[in-house]
């Protein structure tokens, strides 16, 4: 004859099996959301003053989930700082890429570049971010390396890049196109970002002035500006 199970088996084996604990985010949709997260807390209270905890606790991730996908604050950080670098970027490259800009000529070209160029560059966010690697690099040294190779050299490189092929189809010449490039933007942005950051404001109308200033005096120098102006 068969045993008979305990009463208490019984009634469990009746109780409805709790489903399998499962979840709809991935693992690069969590990743995704702790960078989000932390972009803006780094944003705001700088490297130092952002813990894993508040960040884990804001973004709904684990421990595990960081970790796995950035190895730590560190890593989180160079990730956070290169997609802020990409994101301020992304204007300036979608503009150089446009096939509109073909139909133009040197000057126009570079005047619609260095709008969309200080535009982005003078948003609140590109200001915080400029912030932060003033104030972080001399306590984390990695950020330089961080900051320059995804911030101004891409910069220069996509610009230069442009000036390159300019230089090809015998519009002018140069002898370095990322040089070039360089000059070319810092003389754009310089007392302009350095005076939102210590609490200025820029109007559209010193964009305009500045670009038109410094694509003339890039193309045809201080002597050879046509009209004198």
């Amino acid at each position: 004859m068969k045993s008979k199970q305990p009463i208490q088996q019984v009634q469990q084996s009746l109780k409805p099996s709790r489903p399998a604990r499962r979840t709809n985010v991935g693992a690069d949709e969590r990743a995704a959301a702790i960078a989000a997260v932390a972009s803006r807390l780094f944003l705001q209270h700088g490297y130092e003053g952002v813990s894993l905890e508040k960040i884990i606790a804001e973004s709904g991730g684990s421990y595990r989930d960081l970790y796995s996908a950035f190895g730590g604050k560190e890593g989180l950080f160079e990730t956070v700082l290169k997609r802020l670098c990409t994101e301020i970027l992304a204007p300036m490259k979608k503009a150089l890429a446009s096939p509109a800009l073909e139909a133009l000529s040197l000057e126009e070209a570079l005047t619609q570049v260095g709008h969309v160029v200080l535009t982005a560059i003078l948003k609140p966010e590109a200001i915080a971010f400029h912030r932060l690697m003033v104030s972080e690099a001399p306590r984390v040294p990695e950020v330089a390396r961080f900051f320059f190779s995804p911030g101004p050299d891409s910069a220069n490189a996509i610009l230069g890049s442009f000036l390159a092929k300019r230089a090809l189809e015998k519009v002018f010449a140069l002898e370095d196109p990322h040089a070039a490039a360089a000059i070319f933007l810092d003389g754009l942005i310089n007392n302009l970002q350095l005076k939102v950051l210590t609490g200025g404001r820029v109007s559209p109308s010193e964009v305009t002035l500045r670009v038109r200033h410094v694509v003339r005096l890039f193309l045809y120098g201080v002597l050879n500006i046509p009209g004198g102006k």
